[in-house]
This record gives C-alpha cells, sequence and structure tokens, in this order.
C-alpha cells in the first residue's frame, strides 16, 4: 500500500472528473481574462498564491492539471509493474539520504546560491561514497 498525503495543488482530488477542477479552470480563466487579483484567485481555489501562480503558468504552457497527473501517477503505482518499481527505492535511493541526514548529520545548506548549494552537494556525496569505499576495503582485510 502507498501511503499518499493531499497535494497543495490538488487539495486531495484523485478523480480527473472532480466537478472542483472544473470549478478551478473557471477561476483561473477570470485569472486570465483580468478579472481576478492572484490573490483572490488563490483565496477562491483554496491554494496559496504561489501554486496559484504554478497553476496559472502550468495553464497557459498547456500543461496538465495536477489531479489528473496525480491519478496517472496513482494508476501506475498501482499497477504490479509499479509496485515493484516503488519498491525498489528503499534499497536504491532513499538509504543514502537517510545516511545523508541521520549519520553525516547534513539537514540543510550552509550556502545560499544555486551553484555554492550544488558543490556544497557534491562534496557530501563524495564524503559518502569515500566512506562507503572505505567500509568496503575494511570488510575485505
Amino acid at each position: 500500500e502507498v501511503l499518499i498525503t493531499p497535494m497543495p495543488a490538488t487539495n486531495g482530488i484523485t478523480d480527473p472528473d472532480d466537478p472542483r477542477i472544473a470549478e478551478r479552470h473557471a477561476v483561473l480563466d477570470r485569472l486570465d481574462a483580468g478579472e481576478l487579483t492572484l490573490k483572490a484567485a488563490a483565496a477562491e481555489m483554496a491554494v496559496s498564491e504561489t501554486w496559484a501562480r504554478h497553476l496559472r503558468d502550468e495553464r497557459r504552457r498547456g500543461g496538465t492539471d495536477p489531479a489528473r497527473l496525480r491519478k496517472q501517477m496513482l494508476d501506475r503505482l498501482a499497477s504490479d509493474e509499479g509496485k515493484a518499481l516503488y519498491a525498489r527505492r528503499k534499497i536504491t535511493v532513499e538509504p543514502v539520504f537517510g545516511n545523508i541526514k541521520a549519520n553525516l548529520g547534513f539537514r540543510r545548506f550552509s550556502r545560499r546560491t544555486i551553484p555554492a548549494a550544488l558543490s556544497e552537494w557534491r562534496l557530501i556525496c563524495s564524503v559518502h561514497n569515500l566512506l562507503k569505499l572505505r567500509r568496503m576495503r575494511l570488510a575485505t582485510i
């Protein structure tokens, strides 16, 4: 069973035919027409201004509504292949982040710009890999 948490952009809508999606599109139409401010549209859709901006921009680009994408994701995860792929996360990626957070104590970046944070992340990943190599080498001795 996959644990599903509500996404702010979908407000827990998982049915692509939910009438709330049509209501959201009506609000976005009014926003595009200039009848509403972004703040008012966000309040009507019960999302943050950031999510309202994201929904507006995605719609302008011709993107799919997050609720429809969520439904596709849930359907994919419900299949046998999806369950197997999701289960592989336990042994491939998530232990790395767990080790970095719990054992190395890295929980936030010290630098502010993206290039600086990227170099810091690369350093942390290098430390993780070097420690892994050290453990493997000690095990073979």
